[in-house]
């Protein structure tokens, strides 16, 4: 750490104030004002840090940057304003759970912050109940909390990227979701996330749809499940029976159903709490391992990671057949902007360019 300090009468100025650790920087200036008998009257501090990690609570952990300012003068709370961007962060809140209770008021200080991250905010929750197996989904936004004298308001929205929901032994990919704060006290946003799962036809099917559609609205205190197929072909019963069983209803008239059934719910089981606990050993954003042991799919390993701030790489290792490996690389340029190139070890490789119009 590296200070260089003036005093001129009554006030002592910061003109420089630097801090280094291993992940991070940080470079303060300002002013204090001294009063009589050397009390502190007033005071100004200006901010700019990167690298810092943050653990605000035993769910949440994070790492960030971005620029604050920190006034003070005697008479008046602390005040703290600016904008702080996360670098990396994780939120391990279960849906279906308390996230936080609104705390009563709080006059030593006041803040207006801006919170914003492009990506890379994981929402890892776990559990919930017998059938819901919990989630893994990245989200990226713009959010501004505000504490007043007597309130703690948070506004803003977070937008998912990828993820995944577990339903019973199901992974369901995201395709959209959406995480709201419409000025509330506590963190309990409004959720509108949509996952789907595709649906393998087999000998005996005659209709059957393509996808299972989830639809998690409601809270994250009080969430909602709704189930549809598309084309809406299934009702509820046939639903619940492919997601309990992982066979239609053409399948299950086959003979020796029963058996394979058994079979496959334990390997798709087995498969899910293998890719989730193997996460937690490995340093990746993103693990998912399929099975062909019985046959009906392909055996292969897909893993994501963070390789720099705006890089994210996707590689994916088939082990049946051709042994054909693909993978996945997206460049984020800015919040609307992105490129990204795919291919495989045998066939064409694609490069594009992408961005995003808000309307």
């Amino acid at each position: 750490m590296n200070a260089e300090l003036v005093f001129d009468r009554s006030r002592i100025s910061i003109e420089k104030l630097t801090g280094r650790s291993d992940h991070g920087n940080t470079l303060v200036t300002g002013f204090v004002d001294i009063g009589e008998k050397w009390q502190v009257d007033s005071l100004r501090f200006h901010g700019d840090f990167s690298g810092t990690t943050i653990n605000p609570q035993p769910e949440i952990y994070g790492i960030i940057g971005g620029s604050l300012d920190l006034d003070w003068a005697m008479g008046r709370p602390y005040s703290i304003s600016g904008t702080v961007d996360i670098e990396e962060a994780l939120v391990a809140f279960a849906f279906g759970q308390s996230a936080g209770v609104a705390r009563g008021p709080d006059t030593t200080f006041v803040f207006d912050v801006r919170v914003r991250a492009e990506r890379d905010i994981w929402l890892r929750s776990q559990r919930a109940g017998i059938d819901f197996g919990g989630a893994d989904i990245e989200f990226g936004g713009d959010m501004t909390i505000r504490k007043t004298m007597t309130d703690m308001l948070y506004t803003g929205e977070l937008v998912s990227r990828q993820g995944t929901v577990y339903y019973l032994d199901q992974a369901l990919r995201v395709t959209s979701g959406s995480v709201k704060f419409e000025n509330i006290s506590t963190v309990n946003p409004d959720l509108d996330i949509i996952a789907e799962l595709p649906i393998r036809a087999g000998p005996g099917d005659t209709k059957v749809p393509d996808k299972i559609v989830l639809t998690l609205t409601g809270t994250l205190e009080k969430p909602a499940f709704g189930f549809t197929s598309e084309p809406p072909i299934w009702d509820e019963t046939a639903i619940a029976s492919y997601l309990s069983l992982n066979v239609t209803p053409g399948q299950l008239d086959q003979q020796g159903a029963v058996t394979k059934l058994l079979s496959q719910r334990l390997l798709n089981y087995f498969q899910l709490q293998v890719s989730k606990r193997a996460r937690g050993f490995v340093s990746l954003d993103y693990l998912e391992f399929e099975s062909g042991l019985l046959g009906d799919r392909e055996t292969k390993v897909t893993v994501g990671k963070y390789v720099g701030r705006n890089l994210y790489v996707t590689y994916t290792q088939n082990f049946t057949g051709d042994l054909n490996p693909a993978f996945r690389v997206e460049y984020y340029v800015n919040r609307k902007n992105e490129i990204l190139a795919e291919g495989s070890a045998s066939g064409p490789f694609s490069l594009r360019y992408q961005f995003k119009l808000r309307y």
